[in-house]
């Protein structure tokens, strides 16, 4: 996508987002606190802060620290979302415009104290440095590239002019709407890199930074994803190198897929993405233990790998795979063939094996029933017991197949039916994605009945 078709898309999406404000306080709620939540995890985990997007729920949400991390790592996540909420605060005051002192007030809030750090030299030896927050550095900052070779920042006599300057530069920009909100957003962000003014959280400043002018014009905060982070670093050093475009069009993709989630938000719609469902299980699994599982073992199968060619060998691994998840929480668990009469009639068969029977003598024409995994789980651990289950089952129609994934309470009213007719394979995104629908409607259907046997 060029720069031209970037802030083409990006304008569309503002103006639809414009017309749209102001949001409902319930819809504003939760999609500040998706992107507080992702900004805080993804913004932090850039820069090696190794606690998980659960851990970094719990303890934001919950006000409970979970994992065995450094104890910098925990101060640093809780002085972050500190940050954010300064930042937010800030541009609320459309009369008031960011000034150098809040830039390193923010330095201050976000690094709490002073610290010893990990270092090397410009000649690539060990050391240690002491980082004091909200100071400017007193020595250089430069750093060893991969080729060996030293990108140098400003030196520290330079820094306090530099500072200056950019932010006349930005008080003079920011009155007024740009142009290009991306290539804005890059001048910006390039320009305080290269100057690096601290000694630490300088990644962390410019992603407050930026966010801060999005949201004084009106757009969403955007959330830098910690797994794009090669993709994020490329984009930086392409502008270092005077293409500063290609870090133009990496923002604004970011800002695109944040203002249709802000769009979706804003209309009422479900503003979770597949991997969501991933990170809410991950919660709802830390508090029900916390709660007292009994008893809790571990998996009682490995993990099996399905790298087949053929669609359904995938669909079906990835099925049987992201619902192991939920084993810890029941006593038991199993995994069963459907047609239910080839557990009976194939004894000592894999599922893999049991499969290729199917397929063979549906090929033949010896079958016609609906194929595929069933995932029965027994006594629930963390309240009176309760079971679940969850089957997904193909079948083959005259010209497509039919796809049907459903979950149930047992014993219950409660279940769920998602179908899917295609006769095309599906991409890799697609199978994730219908798996994480019936993975959260599980879910639901799991909190419902955690919650009624507590009652």
């Amino acid at each position: 996508m060029s720069l031209a078709e970037t802030d083409k898309h990006i304008q569309g999406l503002y103006e639809e987002w414009s017309s749209l404000q102001p949001l409902s306080r319930e819809n504003d709620e939760r999609l500040w606190e998706k992107i507080r939540l992702e900004w805080n995890y993804n913004s932090n985990r850039i820069e090696g802060n190794t606690l998980t997007y659960s851990e970094t729920e719990l303890l934001l949400i919950h006000g409970r620290a979970e994992g065995g991390h450094p104890l910098r790592d925990y101060e640093e996540m809780k002085a972050h979302n500190v940050g954010i909420s300064k930042v937010r605060e800030f541009a609320e005051d459309k009369e008031y415009c960011l000034t150098e002192a809040d830039i390193r007030s923010l330095n201050l809030i976000i690094l709490k104290e002073p610290f010893w750090k990990e270092a090397k030299t410009p000649d690539g030896q060990p050391t240690r440095k002491q980082i004091l927050p909200g100071q400017y550095k007193n020595q250089p900052n430069h750093v060893r590239t991969a080729t060996g070779e030293i990108f140098r920042f400003s030196l520290p006599e330079e820094t306090p002019a530099k500072m200056r300057e950019l932010m006349e530069w930005f008080r003079e920009n920011i009155e007024s709407h740009p142009a290009s909100i991306a290539s804005f957003l890059a001048e910006l962000h390039h320009r305080f890199i290269l100057i690096h003014p601290f000694d630490d959280g300088n990644g962390r400043i410019v992603r407050l930074w930026i966010n801060y002018a999005l949201m004084r014009f009106g757009y969403p905060p955007v959330v830098i994803k910690s797994e794009d982070r090669e993709g994020y670093i490329s984009a930086i050093q392409k502008a270092d190198t005077g293409n500063i475009e290609a870090l133009a069009v990496y923002l604004g993709k970011s800002l695109i897929s944040w203002l249709e989630i802000g769009v979706k938000a804003a209309k009422g719609e479900d503003i979770s993405e597949p991997r969501d469902v991933d990170k809410e299980i991950d919660i709802f699994i830390k508090v029900e233990k916390a709660r007292g599982l009994k008893d809790v073992r571990p998996l009682s199968r490995g993990d099996i790998e399905e790298i087949y060619e053929q669609f359904w060998i995938t669909l079906l691994g990835v099925f049987e795979n992201q619902f192991k998840q939920f084993d810890e929480l029941f006593y038991s668990s199993r995994v069963s063939f459907k047609p239910s009469d080839y557990e009976r009639t194939l004894p000592g068969y894999t599922l893999e094996e049991k499969l290729k029977e199917y397929i063979r003598r549906w090929g033949e024409g010896e079958e016609s029933k609906p194929f595929g995994l069933e995932v029965l789980y027994e006594n629930y651990k963390a309240s009176e017991t309760f079971g679940m289950k969850a089957e997904l089952l193909i079948r083959k129609r005259p010209s497509d197949f039919e796809y049907r994934m459903r979950t149930k309470a047992e014993p219950s009213d409660l279940a769920t039916l998602k179908e899917r007719k295609d006769r095309h394979v599906w991409k890799d995104s697609e199978i994730r994605e219908f798996v994480a629908e019936g993975k959260k409607d599980f879910l639901e259907i799991l909190k419902k009945m955690a919650e009624k046997t507590e009652e």
